[in-house]
């Protein structure tokens, strides 16, 4: 895709974003992943909100080769879409939206871009703390799920909301693939906790962000938020919805989605 297409790809989804109607797959036809990364960063300096961190999808073992892809997915993480645990999101929030419950990290210190790559202890030595949350997301395109990964790209990585909440302890010596993390919708069992390849390691979804982010020359801030991919089976969000995501031995959040 040359520039012009590319922004004429992200003016389409700016003007989704900003209250229009959504947008018909054919009018953002990223053929990869790189072009859609090229018309995330369009549409992200159309937009101009604020960036709270990163948020990563895709990005267990089995994701990935579903995908056909050698790495995740990476967005932008807004400020204006970080929630308190018990918000209540009115019936018409979202679009299309899908719920997981995940683990995030909140940066302590800045790793900026530069040539060599980031260890894991280097990155985790710059890392404030770990929470659980929920991940809403979402898109905005006029079609049904699943959407190509490339769109997806392009749209923020289907950024929606995130709820972060209770922070996880002794985070740094815990294997927290092996956490039951499960979500109840209105009271029934609804998102299994994921295993094996199926689950994501947050902490090497936090070392590849570091180096994903120092390779395109933008890096890590302290404050940042890095979501690390769902820990359970992904659960389809609509109005009505009171949901509850689960973490064994950490806790327990909630949300509700309006009738």
């Amino acid at each position: 895709m040359g520039d012009e297409a590319i922004e004429r790809a992200a003016a389409a989804l700016q003007a989704a974003w900003q209250g229009g109607a959504g947008v018909a797959p054919d009018k953002v036809p990223a053929a990869d992943m790189a072009e859609g990364l090229r018309i995330q960063d369009a549409l992200v300096g159309r937009l101009g909100h604020e960036v709270a961190g990163w948020k990563v999808g895709a990005s267990s073992k089995a994701a990935m080769a579903g995908a056909g892809i050698d790495d995740p997915m990476c967005g932008r993480l807004f400020r204006h879409t970080l929630f308190e645990p018990g918000t209540r999101f009115p019936r018409d929030a979202f679009r299309n939206c899908i719920l997981e419950a995940e683990y995030a990290y909140r940066m302590a210190a800045d790793l900026p871009p530069r040539a060599s790559a980031y260890g894991e202890a280097e990155v985790l030595d710059a890392v404030a703390d770990m929470v659980v949350g929920v991940e809403v997301a979402d898109n905005r395109y006029d079609a049904p799920l699943p959407i190509p990964l490339p769109l997806l790209t392009a749209d923020n990585a289907a950024t929606g909301a995130y709820i972060a909440g209770p922070s996880v302890p002794d985070w740094r010596n815990r294997d927290t693939t092996g956490i039951d993390s499960s979500l109840t919708v209105n009271g029934e069992p609804a998102g299994p906790s994921l295993s094996g390849d199926a689950r994501c390691d947050p902490k090497w979804v936090l070392v590849w962000t570091a180096n994903f982010l120092s390779a395109r020359g933008l890096g890590l801030k302290a404050g940042d938020l890095i979501t690390t991919g769902t820990a359970c089976q992904p659960v389809p969000g609509g109005p009505g919805q009171q949901i509850t995501a689960h973490f064994a031995g950490i806790g327990e959040m909630s949300l509700a989605i309006e009738s």
